[in-house]
């Protein structure tokens, strides 16, 4: 099929997205039905062998539609050849590297006092290095800073986050770097973040960050059984306990902070419940707190992570959070409205802030950036990577002497163009894809076989989205657009 759509139901009645206009409609049992066959065929064709069970008035009507749909709406079109090589031009890359980098992450460590066992530094993960005493000196940290302040986005907020490992581990070069950095940028042009598991966390330390103006990122994956199954001391007993003391010694001593720049960052894994969870971040502690959920790497090992049972069970709890978050619209409920928009990011991000009518922007695959420009991630040994998610050896873009290498940077996306141009041309998710760097990487090696088995995994998932959007779209009540927490409100402030 050299068209690009997707059907799909929602509680019987049918819908479609259309990939020319990124649009999602209402239609007919009717057109949904002769839909594939009309655009194989003719009018001529569904009037011959439809007439059997749906009428003839019913058949006009759906092929009067279906003939509105792409003559006036310019839906159903034909796939327009996409051309990727623009990403690929010297002049583009440097132009693009020129404008800026928004956001550094620097590997202060590759040492961690935890031994969690879904971390991707465990040694379940075939292209991730595992802990070791790595440590980035003043040296290169201090390079790598300079590298960023002059090189930083103009006209944007910068960010640079302290990355690990665990970075208080080095808290005294933590501390000297973030001084340094306020010497340069005060806290209206660039964050700062420190992402830590919060053991090592004291009074000095919070006060330190308190006066500099520093984020805090605390990993917390939910209540004490599901925290501390996966958070492990080395020798083998939870941290649950000692995290949750300290974090209530951060609210009580430093209350403006604690609800101002405290971030908590959980790993979820598919086994636990995401029910459990949510009641945990909406509970008192963590109430109006930022709550964030990433899911457990699922490539790349040979591990079998979960079953098909307990992927199943997940999706039906989700459903019933669904569920839950439009009671609490309907009864002015308490919910935790930050976790649902991060866990379902593909419907409150993805679907609603997509633009809706045609487009012809291709010069490079959807999702992928030019190597530098977004995040850059600097290794303990000064190496500049793409992102601490991708960091595999041989594919790094440059280091802290020499700065970002534009050969290096072209080398890698060419790699990349070179599949989305034999996947990406006819393809009905394309506009809603968002495949990056990660989902081409096996074993340590770029390959199209990863691509391929992470498009389809994609295309599920985006299916289910286009659901779960429809449903709270037509269930959300009708004060909807004026809480800022809805998927109406979030639609229309994209629309201004």
């Amino acid at each position: 099929m050299n068209i690009g759509y997707q059907k799909f139901s929602v509680n019987g009645s049918r819908y479609l997205y259309d990939t020319t206009t990124n649009a999602i409609v209402k239609i007919s049992e009717t057109v949904y039905r002769i839909l594939d066959d009309y655009l194989i065929h003719d009018a001529e064709y569904i009037l011959k062998n439809y007439t059997v069970d749906i009428s003839y008035e019913d058949l006009r009507e759906a092929l009067e539609w279906l003939k509105n749909a792409i003559n006036l709406c310019c839906m159903l079109q034909p796939f327009f050849p996409k051309d990727f090589k623009t990403i690929l031009n010297k002049s583009y890359i440097k132009s693009a590297l020129a404008s800026g980098i928004r956001q550094m992450a620097l590997n202060i460590t590759e040492q961690c006092n935890l031994r969690c066992s879904y971390c991707i530094y465990s040694g379940i993960y075939l292209s991730e290095r595992t802990h070791n005493n790595f440590t980035m000196t003043w040296d290169i940290a201090r390079r790598s800073i300079d590298y960023f302040v002059t090189h930083r986005k103009k006209g944007h907020k910068g960010n640079i986050a302290f990355y690990g490992g665990e970075p208080l581990i080095k808290w005294n070069l933590v501390k000297k770097c973030i001084k340094y950095i306020r010497n340069y940028c005060d806290p209206d042009q660039l964050d700062m973040n420190i992402i830590t598991n919060g053991t090592l966390l004291n009074k000095e330390i919070i006060q330190t960050l308190v006066d500099l103006e520093v984020n805090l990122y605390i990993s917390l994956d939910g209540p004490r059984d599901v925290h501390d199954e996966y958070r492990k001391y080395k020798t083998g007993e939870g941290t649950y306990d000692h995290l949750i003391k300290t974090v209530k010694m951060i609210k009580v001593n430093f209350p403006q902070y604690y609800q101002k720049r405290i971030i908590f960052n959980g790993t979820f894994h598919i086994k636990n419940d995401i029910l459990e969870i949510a009641d945990f971040a909406n509970q008192g502690l963590f109430s109006n707190i930022p709550f964030r959920l990433n899911t457990i790497k699922t490539t790349d090992t040979d591990v079998k992570l979960f079953t098909e049972k307990e992927y199943k069970e997940h999706h039906k709890r989700l459903d019933i959070l669904l569920d839950r978050y439009l009671e609490s619209l309907f009864n002015d409920n308490d919910f935790p409205y930050g976790l649902i928009h991060h866990v379902f990011g593909n419907v409150f991000t993805t679907l609603s802030t997509r633009q809706v009518g045609f487009s012809n922007n291709c010069g490079a695959p959807r999702g992928i950036c030019v190597p530098g420009t977004v995040r850059l991630f600097v290794s303990s040994d000064g190496t500049f990577h793409v992102c601490e998610k991708f960091c595999p050896p041989g594919y790094d873009i440059g280091n802290c002497k020499i700065g970002i290498d534009v050969d290096k940077v072209r080398n890698l996306l060419e790699e990349v163009v070179s599949m989305s141009e034999e996947l990406c041309q006819k393809c009905w998710a394309y506009r809603l894809c968002s495949h990056c760097f990660i989902h081409v990487l096996d074993r340590g090696k770029i390959t199209i076989d990863q691509k391929r088995k992470n498009c389809e995994r994609t295309k599920q998932k985006l299916l289910k989205s286009l659901e779960r959007f429809v449903y709270l779209w037509e269930r959300e009540n009708p004060d909807a657009v004026n809480n800022p927490n809805t998927l109406h409100a979030h639609v229309l402030n994209n629309r201004k």
